[in-house]
């Protein structure tokens, strides 16, 4: 029996159709067949043929005949040495016209081998172009074009720093909840099967403290506060910490060619605002019919003074990739100096969990299986991710520490498909190849590729498709492990790309991939076991060192697509620092500030936490360095002098202690209110002539007293010359610990708890949870 016999009666099991209805020349869908019958079909084939094929094989089937072709290209022999007969030149020339579009003339008759030969010899081009192996006829990157990522801040599921994230990615942690009734009732829009108006999905992993915000610190009045989107809020406050991540003073930007990039979906708040009428806003409309989410990025340019480009970006779940693949050539370019680059994503009513479930895009579970065999859809989750980037040249001439480099980013589009959000293979493929083209590197260098995950078992094997086909051929084995973040939080959407760059950026600083853990049962659909490419999951840690060819960096890439067709790679590489550095011997002064003095408090007791875990093996210099250089000097003032990370821990815990800590001076502790001091004439005597003298003297003679003295009752001291020369880096350290004062409008227009603080929440190792508690009410459906 044929293939095409044998297959027809597959199709008369599969969709009940009598023999003779059963037109092996017309299109599939004519017949019935979609994706979901397919995958039917694929299982069927298995079991009737013996045949384990991957979805993207059938991308080029158009009917019946075709996917008989298909199955007898791929039988399997009966012998070592069998051949199968080659279908008739004129069936294959006809074949070869249908499937790649190529006309050969006087092929009709011509055997298999000349018809291949026909192929190679004169329509190459056409057959790489059909495969999506054609880069583009670009230049090449600029000389140099190297990007430095100096600094980051996030806000997670379960994470409120980026300490905590990557604890909780190496604890294997799952931050899926229920959704809780502070966001809204899913009871009131829940049903356990498809159903108009409600959603699958009563799941999510969501954010602490989306109601909270220090407004006074960035100067806001309440009202205006409570006016803005909370999605803006949390940018503020996360690009504010990105920026002391980078151990920058925020000042030092003002006036800059500081460019400014994010990406963003959703504006869920807008919409409870249009809801209202507006009539809780004092001063009327704040908008027009016109979005107000493109102030999500100028409104950081102009609460900072930065001059650079600033631009909001909105291409659904690809945002912010899409913004830092803007700003890597912005700064190529030379349109910035330097680069904010953020992405968020929350998720605050039922509306878009009711759509998103209407397109069959959420799991009913709670899950997100990547490349599992029951992968039936992803969870929702929520968070704000903020990098800031560097052109490396100018890190190194600026003594910076880089977490990883940026080599190159490449975005393309899948052009036109059956449907608006089908899955191209071959534009995936495209978009690493010339990404790796532009970066100079060979593809089987690449060791690690945090993917997309679309969460679905046909989608995802398209996305392994075509990665497998980027990689090319196993030439030295696996090589080259897959992994995904939606297992511990979800898909964060518009965030995906910048919160993934996070992720890898924090891997290769530490030297480990974390393990990947959406997936159950691998699905049946990929060929992870095959010799034939380099790919394997991340199923366990991996060790960068264990995977390393000599001493050469480890190379990873980041997969960011969006349903509507657009594909962004982002290709990083460890950054290698090189040779030890020892600890500078002698007493250094560490310097801490904050607009009040319970802010300060609170700074205190991150600064502690810090010290216990991770921070106890920082370099004092470090620290202090960081502390005096790359933070803000505020109201608030406490400085120590201390020789070792345990004498600076002992201190800051009596300073925290102590009700009275101006008191503790002959310990070395020094403390003050610079803003009273600012009201006595006698403070601002001292010029920069005398604090710098005291500033050398200090240094020569490892005394530091006189120099906290000045500095806490407010005395700008010239802490960069105290530097210049020595070998120091700026260190992850706690950020400023924003006040959790609410700021919400409820569907009433009430001012629903604004100005009352946030319920408190027990303290995370390196850094307060300083928004915790309160969540905000439902808004209405942005549909």
């Amino acid at each position: 029996m044929s293939a095409l016999d044998r297959l027809t009666g597959l199709i008369e099991t599969t969709l009940k159709l009598p023999a003779a209805k059963v037109d092996a020349d017309a299109a599939l869908p004519e017949l019935g067949i979609d994706s979901i019958i397919m995958m039917e079909l694929i299982d069927g084939i298995a079991r009737e043929f013996g045949l384990a094929l991957a979805p993207a094989q059938f991308a080029g089937v158009g009917t019946l005949r075709e996917l008989a072709a298909l199955l007898d290209a791929n039988a399997p022999q009966s012998e070592p040495d069998a051949v199968r007969s080659a279908p008739s030149g004129a069936d294959l020339a006809d074949f070869v016209s249908r499937r790649y579009g190529i006309r050969l003339e006087g092929a009709a008759g011509a055997s298999a081998e000349a018809v291949a030969d026909a192929l190679v010899s004169g329509h190459a081009d056409a057959l790489i172009r059909h495969y999506g192996l054609a880069g583009e006829e670009s230049a090449p990157a600029p000389a140099g074009g190297d990007i430095a990522l100096v600094g980051l801040s996030c806000l997670l599921p379960d994470a409120p720093d980026a300490g905590a994230f990557w604890r909780n990615l190496m604890a294997g942690k799952n931050s899926v909840r229920p959704v809780p009734e502070s966001r809204w009732r899913w009871e009131a829009h829940y049903a356990d099967a498809p159903s108009p108006g409600k959603t699958l999905s009563k799941w999510g992993a969501l954010v602490d403290g989306v109601d909270c915000f220090d407004a006074a610190f960035f100067n806001i009045p309440p009202a205006e506060a409570r006016a803005m989107d909370p999605q803006l809020r949390l940018l503020l406050q996360q690009a504010y910490r990105a920026v002391e991540d980078a151990g920058v003073d925020i000042r030092s930007l003002a006036g800059s060619r500081c460019g400014v990039f994010v990406g963003y979906q959703y504006s869920e708040y807008e919409q409870l605002l249009r809801g209202m009428d507006f009539r809780a806003l004092a001063d009327g409309p704040v908008f027009t019919s016109s979005s107000p989410t493109y102030y999500l990025a100028n409104r950081l340019s102009h609460v900072f003074d930065l001059r650079g480009p600033s631009e909001a970006i909105n291409v659904n779940c690809a945002s912010s990739a899409v913004a830092i693949n803007r700003a890597y050539y912005s700064l190529l370019n030379g349109e910035c100096d330097l680069a904010i680059v953020g992405g968020v994503s929350l998720n605050l009513g039922a509306g878009d969990y009711v759509a998103s479930s209407q397109y069959g895009l959420l799991s009913p579970d709670g899950s997100s299986g990547v490349f599992d065999n029951d992968a039936s859809g992803f969870t929702r989750g929520e968070g704000v991710g903020v990098i800031v980037l560097k052109r490396l040249a100018d890190a190194r001439r600026d003594g910076d520490r880089a977490y990883c480099l940026i080599k190159s980013c490449h975005q393309n589009h899948r052009g036109g498909a059956r449907s608006l959000s089908e899955v191209k293979h071959e534009s995936i493929t495209a978009a690493l190849a010339d990404c790796y083209r532009k970066a100079g590197v060979e593809p089987d260098s690449v060791r690690y590729i945090e993917v997309d995950g679309y969460a679905r078992k046909w989608a995802d094997s398209f996305e392994f498709e075509g990665v497998k086909n980027a990689l090319g051929q196993a030439m030295a084995g696996k090589r080259c492990a897959l992994g995904s973040v939606k297992g511990n939080i979800g898909n964060v959407e518009a965030a995906s790309g910048v919160v993934n760059v996070i992720k890898l950026a924090l891997s290769l600083r530490h030297g480990r991939f974390p393990a990947t853990i959406s997936m159950r049962k691998l699905s049946s659909f990929i060929d992870i076991a095959s010799e034939d490419h380099p790919l394997y999951i991340a199923d366990r840690e991996i060790v960068l060192d264990d995977i390393r060819d000599g001493d050469q960096p480890i190379r990873a890439g980041v997969n960011s697509f969006a349903d509507s067709g657009s594909n962004v790679h982002i290709l990083l590489e460890e950054c290698q620092e090189g040779g030890e550095r020892v600890e500078d011997a002698g007493e250094q002064l560490f310097v801490l500030s904050a607009r009040t003095p319970e802010r300060l408090a609170a700074y205190l007791d991150a600064y502690l936490s810090f010290l216990d875990a991770e921070g106890a093996h920082a370099r004092l210099a470090d620290l202090a360095y960081t502390s005096q250089l790359g933070r803000e000097p505020m109201d608030a003032r406490l400085a120590v002098e201390a020789g070792s990370i345990a004498e600076l821990r002992d201190k800051l815990a009596s300073a925290a202690k102590s009700p009275e800590p101006s008191g503790l001076e002959a310990r070395g502790i020094y403390y003050a209110a610079a803003d009273a001091e600012r009201r006595n004439p006698l403070a601002g005597l001292i010029g920069g002539d005398i604090a710098a003298m005291q500033l050398e003297q200090a240094r020569d003679g490892g005394r530091w007293g006189h120099v906290a003295r000045l500095w806490v009752h407010g005395v700008e001291m010239p802490w960069r010359a105290l530097w210049r020369g020595r070998r120091v880096q700026p260190v992850s350290a706690p950020g400023y610990p924003f006040a959790g004062t609410r700021h919400w409008l409820d569907e009433d227009g009430n001012e629903d708890g604004a100005a009352a603080p946030a319920a408190p929440q027990a303290a995370q190792a390196s850094a307060p949870d300083d928004c915790a508690g309160g969540t905000p009410p439902a808004a209405p459906s942005c549909c």
